[in-house]
């Protein structure tokens, strides 16, 4: 029937906001989490602290599924892979 499971289509969610933590898009939610949460850390080493928001607890716990996918490439900058 082509329906995908709410778990994984809430993951891909969760993903798209932690690759607009990554790379730093200019919305409003995006710097009010990284001001209250991140304050200098990298997304995918981050912490949990008491009284985090749900939004923050879901994207902590998708970064646990997503990680696996998440790969840094060194290289010039002008070729794409």
């Amino acid at each position: 029937m082509g329906i995908r499971s709410s778990r994984e289509v809430n993951i891909a969610m969760l993903g798209k906001h932690t690759w607009d933590l990554i790379f730093e898009t200019p919305k409003l939610w995006t710097r009010i989490l990284k001001k209250k949460y991140l304050k200098r850390d990298f997304i995918l080493h981050i912490k949990e602290y008491k009284g985090n928001s749900y939004t923050w607890k879901y994207i902590r716990k998708a970064i646990e599924s997503l990680e696996v996918g998440f790969r840094f490439h060194v290289g010039v900058g002008n070729l794409s892979y």
